[in-house]
């Protein structure tokens, strides 16, 4: 999976404006886990990416605690429970301008 994703943002993010990557687990966890905590050598690699391929926001999951954080030019917002045992359940609004990618958090 990495392979493939280095080679699309090395062909492919030159012909776009902005980039977004979703991805389920997180990158960077809120808390340990055992099953999906990257390791050190790995977040290196993904930092590279992003800051060479000028990657915009990343938008992640899994851990449920909604955080937002910039790391160099990248925007990494986690979402947070969407159920309605949550009392924080919200969705994630993207605004996508020329110059800019910004986000809010919309409250259920």
């Amino acid at each position: 999976q990495l392979a493939s994703f280095k080679k699309l943002l090395e062909t492919h993010r030159i012909n776009f404006r902005h980039c977004t990557v979703l991805t389920h687990n997180n990158i960077f966890r809120m808390h340990p886990t055992t099953s999906t905590n990257p390791m050190g050598e790995e977040l290196q690699v993904y930092i590279d990416l992003f800051t060479r391929h000028n990657v915009n926001c990343v938008v992640t999951a899994h851990d449920h605690t909604r955080n937002s954080d910039i790391l160099g030019n990248t925007t990494h917002i986690i979402m947070d429970a969407l159920q309605d045992s949550n009392n924080n359940a919200s969705y994630l609004k993207l605004n996508v301008t020329e110059t800019s990618v910004d986000f809010s958090f919309v409250e259920l």
